[in-house]
């Protein structure tokens, strides 16, 4: 798993990512969530997932199949940082849904006997509160990650998540890569 930075940079390391495992475009799936992507990203080298196809899913069902507890532990952490993007177009319990389906996707994904590389936008899916708070440890243990920082844009480093590698991009005195 790894997240996509709106910069030349991040698109090449998504496919030094592919080409280092052996994984082709159709099995990269992007979890695209802004409309706009990287000019610099070949669209054609991943599959996309918008999540407007998982939220436009759970609408078109009985809204009352599932029941999203409203004080589960990761309340807080879901309305502050990720569904806050949301909350103008879909309902918290449609939002967890979604979530819900990202995180079986990823399980599915896991036992696959080929690699998969999973490429999220934001870095907030990294946190053990995203879609990962409905995998079991085991599930997460199976997990690669690789987290792209532009340090230009997020200086903060203590506030990121836990991740297997970090790649740092920083444009002062023309180093892009750290």
């Amino acid at each position: 798993m790894t997240n996509l930075l709106p910069r030349a940079e991040s698109s090449m390391t998504v496919l030094a990512l592919q080409k280092k495992y052996h994984i082709p475009a159709e099995r990269s799936i992007l979890l695209r969530e802004d409309r706009e992507l990287p000019s610099s990203l070949d669209t054609t080298l991943v599959r996309q997932l918008t999540l407007d196809q998982l939220v436009s899913s759970h609408e078109k069902g009985n809204k009352d199949d599932h029941v999203i507890p409203p004080f589960h532990v990761y309340t807080r952490f879901h309305h502050d940082y990720l569904y806050s993007r949301y909350s103008q177009i879909v309902s918290y319990p449609q939002y967890c849904l979604a979530e819900e389906d990202i995180a079986q996707l990823v399980v599915h994904l896991i036992h696959q006997p080929d690699p998969f590389l999973f490429i999220v936008q934001k870095s907030e899916w990294f946190f053990d509160e995203s879609f990962q708070s409905f995998l079991t440890t085991e599930e997460k243990k199976e997990i690669d990650t690789t987290l792209m920082i532009d340090l230009d844009a997020h200086p903060h480093l203590d506030i990121l998540p836990r991740t297997n590698h970090r790649l740092l991009f920083w444009n002062r005195y023309e180093r892009p890569t750290i």
